[in-house]
């Protein structure tokens, strides 16, 4: 038996389709509507503004994306299997997710929305906090370098958009291989070994 879906969801999905279709600023609560099957009524009660929906799109993104690591990125693993599998782990769900992605960068980068997004409180990123910790204990228990943990976690992501960037951009995706070499010098450095 199919779960039913929320007006709620259903409204979610609506605006994501239609903020990614037509952009932020020219879609319309009408359109979310109607698309929806509901009545501006309900929209309301759910959600004062467009950027309010925005804003729950995002963080059922960061529940996915908190889930995902929790589940497929156990803090038990050794520094070179959690890393291979973060790195998995966020490119398929950023690849899963991308709409709202797009949708967020597009507002972010208009004129009149950058100052207040970058103002704006998001509260800590699931994906980056999750990796700082997991970071902090492995250096406190000595199977990671002391390091600035922030440092190691931006490695990560940016391999990450930069695999993302390839797989959406160049159509050229990331081997295995390329993943395993990208954790080798993440752990081990380029230098060779004398």
């Amino acid at each position: 038996m199919k779960e039913k879906i929320s007006k709620r969801d259903m409204l979610l999905e609506a605006g994501l389709s239609i903020f990614y279709e037509k952009g932020f600023e020219k879609a319309t609560i009408d359109e979310i509507v109607l698309r929806a099957e509901c009545g501006k009524g309900t929209f309301y009660k759910y959600f004062n503004t467009k950027d309010e929906m925005v804003d729950a799109l995002d963080d059922k993104f960061k529940k996915k994306m908190k889930e995902s690591l929790n589940k497929n990125c156990p803090y038990k693993l050794s520094p070179e299997v959690f890393f291979t599998k973060v790195i998995k782990t966020l490119r398929k769900t950023f690849k899963e997710n991308h709409k709202i992605g797009i949708i967020k960068f597009s507002i972010a980068h208009q004129a009149n929305k950058l100052l207040e997004r970058c103002n704006h409180n998001c509260g800590p990123i699931p994906e980056i906090e999750y990796i700082t910790n997991y970071v902090t204990e492995k250096i406190s228990e000595g199977e990671i370098l002391k390091i600035e943990p922030r440092s190691l976690v931006a490695c990560l992501m940016g391999s990450v958009h930069h695999m993302l960037f390839s797989d959406f951009k160049e159509n050229k995706p990331f081997t295995n291989n390329e993943i395993k070499d990208i954790v080798k010098v993440i752990l081990s450095g380029v230098k060779p070994v004398c």
